[in-house]
């Protein structure tokens, strides 16, 4: 163990497993006076989840990671064609992602 530099573990799927950030992601939405259905708020997920799984690299410093929500943040409201600012969601989208 000695000569160890680092351990890495992929703990998305492995170790811990996101839950279900639909009904959050819902009420967030409806608390904003946006309504969709859970199935359109699931592929808008998917949506952001395909945008970020090749960016996630980028948010290595909180500026960087800032902008890297933001931009996934827009991909989810825009997959939704939801009327709502990216800047005024990032925090309700952060909070839906919970392991």
């Amino acid at each position: 163990m000695r000569d160890l530099d680092a351990v890495t573990v992929d703990a998305l799927g492995t170790i811990v497993a996101l839950r279900d950030p639909v009904p959050a992601l819902h009420a967030g939405l409806a608390s904003r006076g946006i309504e969709r259905e859970s199935d359109a708020v699931a592929t808008a997920f998917a949506a952001e989840a395909a945008f970020y799984v090749p960016r996630s690299h980028e948010g290595r410093t909180p500026e960087t990671l800032a902008v890297l929500r933001r931009d996934c943040v827009a991909v989810f409201l825009s997959a939704l064609d939801a009327p709502l600012e990216p800047e005024a969601f990032v925090d309700d989208f952060v909070a839906a992602l919970e392991f």
